[in-house]
């Protein structure tokens, strides 16, 4: 049976714990950037849709002023 040097495990150890670190670090990483994401994305969505509501609300009011004020000219009343 062949005996290694203790140099050639150590290196064996510090791979083996080099290479378990690094897959738990990006599972890690990988974890908080879907909550954090998920998170960030809830709260601007919210004010992104109070926004464009209020933009909507906003160019319907627009809209049915302009054709008030089109029915009401005298060129458009006139039916001749």
């Amino acid at each position: 049976m062949q005996t290694q040097s203790i140099r050639h495990i150590i290196i064996r150890y510090v791979t083996k714990l080099s290479v378990i670190l690094g897959v738990l670090l990006v599972i890690l990483m990988i974890a908080t950037s879907l909550i954090s994401t998920s998170s960030v994305l809830r709260e601007n969505l919210q004010v992104t849709a109070r926004i464009v509501a209020q933009n909507i609300s906003s160019n319907i009011h627009l809209l049915a002023d302009r054709m008030d004020n089109m029915v009401q000219k005298p060129e458009w009343a006139d039916a001749g």
